[in-house]
């Protein structure tokens, strides 16, 4: 990486951890840089209070060893992770959306979940399949009736399924795979005043998401199949869900 190139890097990250510091001028990545930022948030939020717990007794030695106090390493820990999960997007460039666009935002969120968790091979979703509590579980936590379509007429069989951050909300995320290791996700998330909308396609440079909106979601189809192929599974997922806004 030459200088240019991590003077870019740094100031990204920079912006990510600060968000009070302008992105860099002219740079393509502002969507990158408000998800990093939103990732940033909910850490803080859901890890925050750690920050303020006294140190374990079973760590208590550990903190003597090291210089930092246990609230610093918490924070720092928090901090890293989020520029870690966000900042290392950054250098794989952008689909070039507008970040004050929510489908652009939503998709762009939706994608890089998908290259997050597809490449994981123990751990893909957090949840499996077989679990009866899976769709019981994402439909509370969203505040819908959430469940994944099936997809086993284009041989595809469920994973399973994950909750994720979405903005101060949260997503979930359904992952697919069929006989040849061929992966795709389903990411679903509360879009407000959302308007129903048609099967439409957003084009990365690894992949494509097909979105669509119906009630109070938002529904984004991500992979790297054929986009022949992809668009066909989106839109049997379009028929086969009714979704219902929360009660």
């Amino acid at each position: 990486m030459g200088e240019a190139e991590l003077a870019r890097a740094r100031a990204i990250e920079a912006a990510i951890a600060d968000p009070a510091a302008a992105p860099p001028a002219g740079d393509a990545a502002a969507d990158e840089i408000a998800f990093g930022r939103r990732l940033n948030a909910s850490l803080q939020a859901a890890f925050g209070p750690v920050a303020d717990a006294p140190v374990p007794p079973a760590l208590v030695g550990l903190a003597v060893r090291r210089p930092s106090t246990w609230p610093q390493r918490v924070a720092a820990g928090i901090v890293l992770l989020a520029v870690g999960l966000g900042g290392g997007w950054l250098l794989r460039g952008s689909a070039g959306s507008d970040p004050a666009d929510p489908t652009a935002r939503f998709t762009a969120d939706a994608h890089r979940a998908h290259v997050i968790y597809v490449a994981e091979q123990r751990h893909p979703v957090e949840v499996a399949a077989s679990e009866d509590h899976l769709f019981r579980w994402l439909s509370n936590r969203l505040g819908g009736d959430i469940v994944a379509p099936p997809l086993a007429q284009f041989g595809f069989s469920l994973l399973g399924g994950r909750l994720l951050p979405q903005d101060d909300r949260v997503a979930a995320q359904f992952m697919y795979q069929d006989d040849e290791g061929h992966r795709l996700t389903l990411y679903v998330a509360a879009f407000a005043d959302s308007q129903a909308t048609e099967v439409q396609v957003r084009a990365f440079d690894d992949s494509s998401a097909l979105y669509w909106t119906d009630g109070d979601f938002g529904f984004a189809m991500v992979g790297d199949l054929p986009r022949e192929r992809l668009i066909a599974i989106a839109h049997a997922a379009y028929e086969a869900l009714e979704p219902r806004g929360p009660s």
